[in-house]
């Protein structure tokens, strides 16, 4: 239990220094409002487009075996929440 609090903790630090490294990168990089809108607006769409798909990657396992044991269930409650 205790190594994968620290695996999790892990995960976390890395989100942080790469939502960091994209403020840092945004700030430096883009010199006007239109700009760094565009950027970031780019960078929510894409990942967007892979949280939404992500459960999707399964889907051919579930339809092959038909049990949606292998479907994770609370990534695509949360996902359906998310899009409501």
């Amino acid at each position: 239990v205790l190594c994968v609090q620290w695996k999790m903790l892990g995960v976390l630090a890395i989100e942080a220094a790469f939502m960091a490294a994209v403020v840092a990168g945004v700030l430096v990089g883009a010199h006007t409002h239109e700009k760094r809108s565009m950027i970031v607006g780019i960078l929510c769409v894409i990942f967007g487009s892979i949280m939404y798909a992500s459960p999707l990657t399964i889907m051919g396992k579930v339809i092959r075996t038909k049990s949606v044991e292998y479907m994770p269930f609370f990534l695509s409650l949360v996902n359906f929440l998310n899009g409501l």
